[in-house]
């Protein structure tokens, strides 16, 4: 018996488009060249590498039920798609990094922004606050606790990677002293 909510009301969670084992090999990779040269990251593991399209630190409980109607919907809209993983940066700037990350060319990020339109209306009916930010699409490869000075450098890749998006997922997102654990709600395969 599943025992995580209990007496819960809300949920720490996130939506999420799920990319295949060859990308998180080659973003693994890309942490490996790197991991020597920065001290105190917290390297995100392949299992947890990802697109994040809309963050909740609270989700009532409640609302599951249509936040799986949502992605249900979505995942019949929206085709697989090619994206390409091309430039890395740094939240809020290399100067100041609290985030490293990898993004994508043009046309993938395009793909991922009217994804995340989309997403956002659909939350908006359901009663949340729009987001605030620009919509930047990204996975962490990296977390600092404090800002970190990064040189330039780091941001190199010699090569891309090309792969093909399939599943959207709704994760719970619980935090521990050792990193957060996600537990998938519900998944579903675009059409």
């Amino acid at each position: 018996m599943d025992t995580r909510n209990k007496d819960k009301k809300d949920i720490r969670s996130f939506i999420a488009l799920d990319i295949p084992p060859e990308a998180k090999q080659y973003l693994n990779s890309l942490i490996k060249a790197r991991s020597h040269k920065i001290q105190g990251a917290r390297w995100v593991q392949p299992e947890q590498m990802h697109f994040t399209m809309k963050f909740f630190p609270s989700f009532p409980l409640s609302l599951v039920p249509q936040m799986k109607d949502v992605l249900s919907q979505l995942s019949r809209v929206f085709s697989p798609f090619t994206i390409v993983l091309e430039n890395m940066g740094a939240f809020p700037s290399l100067a100041k990094a609290r985030v490293l990350w990898v993004g994508t060319n043009q046309a993938s990020g395009q793909i991922l922004g009217s994804i995340a339109e989309n997403l956002e209306k659909s939350c908006k009916q359901l009663g949340f606050a729009g987001e605030k930010r620009p919509f930047v699409p990204h996975i962490t490869l990296a977390r600092f606790r404090s800002p970190r000075n990064l040189p330039a450098n780091i941001l190199h890749m010699d090569n891309s990677c090309e792969t093909i998006v399939r599943t959207m997922c709704f994760y719970q997102s619980t935090l521990t002293p050792t990193g957060a654990i996600y537990h998938p709600l519900c998944e579903y395969h675009m059409e």
